[in-house]
């Protein structure tokens, strides 16, 4: 596969993905608050902002 090549099948990828939309549901119950789920939330969070990944 060459780079032109390549790139089209980036392009075919990032339209086919461009209809889905994820969510990302971490358990916010007492063990696993306990055991660091508060902590994943905001590291989640933080990484979700800087790609403009979360909707308004």
């Amino acid at each position: 596969m060459n780079n032109a090549e390549l790139m089209q099948h980036k392009e075919q990828f990032r339209k086919c993905m461009e209809q889905y939309q994820a969510r990302v549901v971490v358990c916010g119950g007492t063990g696993c608050m306990a055991n660091g789920s508060a902590d994943i939330i905001a590291a989640l969070a933080v990484f979700a902002k800087k790609r403009a990944w979360i909707s308004p």
